[in-house]
């Protein structure tokens, strides 16, 4: 029996190498930059700094959500989540897309009246090129 759970734990930790392996960042990221960014974004969206937030954002995202567009959506979000907590996580996902690479981050936060995902796209100049919250 020792010799089965021996197996299948190296199993998952080879499984697991192999994964870890393969979620590197694409050159030129930086998870600590990436990292900043990211909280210094959610914190602006907390703080209703929208014009902060929108000049972030690369000019496809700009030509897709005006500041106000950005503001009338975050507002209700925000305002049914309630008071801003805590950081609760972070993740970092590279994509790869049409000869581009990207890092998706997910911001996970706590609030008084429940959580958040705030799913940010990063470009390779370290602009906001895409938003999600869930």
């Amino acid at each position: 029996m020792k010799k089965r759970y021996f197996i299948i734990s190296t199993a998952l930790f080879l499984l697991g190498g192999f994964y870890l392996s393969t979620t590197e960042l694409p050159k030129g990221f930086s998870k600590n930059k990436l990292l900043n960014l990211s909280k210094k974004f959610v914190l602006n969206l907390n703080n209703h700094n929208y014009s902060q937030c929108y000049n972030c954002f690369n000019n496809t995202m700009k030509r897709a959500m005006s500041q106000e567009k950005l503001t009338e959506i975050c507002e209700p979000v925000l305002q049914s989540l309630g008071d801003f907590v805590r950081f609760k996580g972070f993740t970092f996902s590279p994509v790869k897309e049409h000869n581009s690479s990207y890092v998706v981050c997910t911001v996970n936060c706590v609030y008084t009246k429940g959580t958040a995902s705030f799913l940010i796209s990063y470009t390779s100049d370290m602009e906001v090129g895409g938003l999600y919250i869930k």
